[in-house]
């Protein structure tokens, strides 16, 4: 029998399950299937929970699995090469600022730039870039910099930029400092006397905005030593001197998120088959010789070889050298030790998980593998075309939310400092930033160029619109225009210059015929493309 507490938690117990099953009989009353528990989704949660919740639980173990792909698995390591050759490309962002002001010409107003202004301020970004003045380390220049940044970011899910301010760091009075995820400690959660809370060591407010955050006072030797040599305590750094950069997702999201994490079990896993496939073929190869007697046929020798012995049974065995060879004797064959795996299934198995993988970190199969056959110029057009959309989206990204507070805090700190001859009263006339990333090149350069044409010729285009494309400044370039022609000029060559520019008709395209390959690859999907004059 129940007595006294026991029964009172027993029927607390009932009700709770009562409870419970009435939900279910309410969700499975809804309209959509996906609600619904039943026995093909009992393991699919049911509930929400807070996404910082998980964040919180899962952040740790999730940075350092990410670490360890990247170090490791090449897929990763590739992806990661991926997203930040994306972003930056060989040249990192340009600056071409916009500095000026409304001015007023009779009845209208136009926007009226600065060229002097900006021709400094460019000038000033390029050489804080290439004096490897834009981290405290002072090893690194800023498209390198920015390198480090977006490898940590996509392995970690995010990066502290600490902002520095003060003539004792280099001339310009400003430099930067990067602290990872680790440090600022995904346990830390604490109320405030102020009404502000900290949750998962940042600090916030009643409204989730951002008040400072609580850094680890930790050594550096602990990470060599892989020892954590931290005291307990706290340095407590105000929000408007940190930039935190990660991908927010969802409301109220403090903490980033590694990229692999939709996609991480799967690398990690299909790492494994590949090992495992691997260690197969190579012991199979690794056993040159293994005989078996022919049954009736009388022996016509012993197996006589190079360090003759016998296992524990007495079957004879030769140790060969790498290279050797033996002829077996008379009433011996040699037995076959082909392996019988890999077989034919493992391409295709493999390749279907690297087109999850893919989709998952929102690159093309052909990027991430390097493997282009199968791809006609149709299809690997589209395909590079929603791959560069992904990149110019996280180009706008960085820029926005890394590459611009950077440069606000350098500007400011640069005119206070004298090495920007400008008044600070007019800082907001000087901080227009335009930056210039990574564009591609024509997939198909004649077809492109004359449609660029014709856009600009039905006024669907604009000139800066169309360079910008392929990252130039149309001032820049009307300026480089005008500097070559003067030149052409100055050396006698100004008939060479204007037949050059001479106005010609373009030949249309050529229609283009995609034909099979009679080799391809096995898999009847390899394509040549073949043009006809």
């Amino acid at each position: 029998m129940i007595f006294g507490k026991d029964k009172i938690r027993v029927a607390n117990l009932e009700e709770k399950l009562s409870n419970l099953q009435s939900v279910i009989n309410s969700i499975n009353q809804r309209g959509y299937n996906m609600a619904k528990v039943d026995r093909l989704k009992a393991d699919w949660i049911s509930f929400a929970k807070s996404f910082n919740y998980d964040i919180s639980v899962g952040g740790p173990a999730m940075i350092a699995r990410g670490r360890e792909l990247f170090q490791n698995d090449p897929y990763a390591k590739n992806i990661v090469r991926n997203f930040r050759n994306g972003i930056l490309g060989e040249n990192g962002f340009t600056l071409r600022n916009k500095a000026g002001e409304w001015q007023q010409f009779g009845n209208e107003w136009k926007f009226v730039l600065d060229p002097v202004a900006n021709s400094m301020i460019n000038e000033m970004w390029y050489r804080y870039g290439v004096e490897k003045c834009i981290s405290i380390e002072g090893d690194e220049t800023t498209r390198s910099y920015f390198g480090t940044i977006l490898n940590t970011v996509f392995t970690d899910g995010e990066v502290f930029i600490v902002k520095l301010k003060g003539k004792g760091y280099n001339k310009y009075g400003f430099t930067t400092q990067l602290i990872t995820s680790d440090q600022v400690d995904f346990r830390l959660k604490k109320d405030l006397p102020n009404g502000n809370m900290i949750i998962m060591g940042i600090e916030v407010n009643k409204n989730w905005k951002k008040i400072a955050y609580w850094f680890k006072k930790n050594n550096p030797k602990s990470d060599i030593e892989n020892t954590v040599n931290w005291s307990g305590d706290y340095e407590r750094i105000s929000a408007e001197n940190i930039i935190h950069l990660y991908k927010k997702e969802t409301a109220h999201q403090l903490r980033g998120i590694t990229q692999f994490a939709p996609v991480g079990i799967r690398l990690k896993m299909l790492y494994g088959i590949e090992e495992a496939a691997l260690t197969r073929v190579r012991s199979v190869a690794n056993i040159p010789w293994v005989f078996e007697e022919i049954p009736n046929v009388l022996n016509g020798g012993t197996l006589a070889g190079v360090g003759q012995s016998k296992d524990t049974s007495g079957n004879q065995l030769i140790e060969l050298e790498e290279g050797q060879t033996f002829q077996a004797p008379k009433g011996y064959q040699v037995k076959s030790m082909e392996a019988d795996f890999p077989g034919t299934t493992y391409e295709p198995f493999i390749d279907k998980n690297l087109h999850g993988i893919s989709s998952g970190v929102g690159q093309g199969y052909a990027s991430v593998t390097g493997d282009w056959m199968g791809y006609n110029y149709s299809v690997s057009r589209a395909a590079l075309q929603s791959e560069r959309d992904e990149h110019k989206d996280n180009q706008s990204w960085f820029a926005e939310q890394c590459v611009n507070e950077i440069f606000v805090s350098l500007l400011e700190m640069a005119i206070l400092s004298g090495q920007l001859n400008l008044p600070i009263a007019k800082f907001d006339k000087f901080n227009r930033p335009y930056w210039f990333g990574r564009r591609w090149q024509y997939a198909n350069p004649k077809d492109e160029m004359e449609s660029n044409i014709l856009g600009l010729q039905s006024f669907q285009k604009t000139f800066e619109q169309v360079l910008a494309d392929q990252g130039i400044d149309l001032e820049e370039q009307l300026d480089q225009i005008v500097s070559e022609k003067t030149l052409f000029e100055k050396k006698g060559l100004t008939d060479l210059y204007n037949m050059l520019m001479t106005k010609y008709n373009v030949a249309p395209s050529q229609p283009v015929k995609e034909q099979t390959s009679a080799s391809g690859n096995g898999n009847g999907k390899a394509k040549l493309l073949t043009e006809f004059k």
